[in-house]
């Protein structure tokens, strides 16, 4: 027994002993951003589908030729800042180099060969390569919803074969 209470008594000594270890301070940290001018994409424009038209491969023989067909889609802001002037900036994700089209990423045997979509704003295309910020607008009052009507067709980089075209870009908020 008196081992029993003495092998007790260690322990609770040892608990004890241990919570007088602990600190008596912390740390707290915070974090957050304060922002300026500013735009934010619409929820409608964050994850779009957009479908073009089937074309013929013939359409689409020698390399630079495009398609007559295309298929329009929108990109909006919302809650902008009155006087700021803000454009969609295309990442450079799976951009041909040479052309500043968007690469058919869909791969395997139903995969169209030597074809891309290129992107237009205000007919005039935009090489996603080099862009430049000729399509940005200005928000007039604040909490303006901005909108950028956009195209999109189909390119090619050589003599197209029928197959499927899947590609994708993704963009940003930039301002001028």
């Amino acid at each position: 027994m008196n081992k029993l209470l003495s092998s007790l008594s260690m322990l609770s000594l040892c608990l004890y002993a241990g919570s007088s270890f602990a600190g008596t301070t912390g740390k707290v940290n915070f974090h957050g951003y304060v922002y300026g001018q500013t735009c934010q994409v619409k929820n409608t424009s964050e994850n779009q589908h957009v479908f073009l038209p089937s074309v013929r491969s013939s359409s689409l023989l020698t390399a630079g030729a495009t398609s007559t067909e295309s298929a329009n889609f929108n990109i909006e802001f919302v809650n902008c800042t009155a006087g700021v002037t803000a454009g969609v900036k295309f990442d450079q994700v799976n951009v041909n180099g040479t052309t500043g089209t968007l690469k058919n990423t869909f791969t395997g045997p139903y995969a169209a060969d030597n074809v891309d979509i290129q992107i237009m704003a205000n007919g005039q295309t935009i090489n996603l390569a080099q862009q430049d910020k000729s399509h940005y607008k200005e928000a007039l009052v604040d909490d303006a919803v901005v909108s950028y009507p956009f195209v999109a067709r189909y390119y090619a980089t050589g003599k197209a074969t029928q197959g499927i075209v899947d590609t994708y870009a993704t963009f940003k908020v930039d301002y001028k």
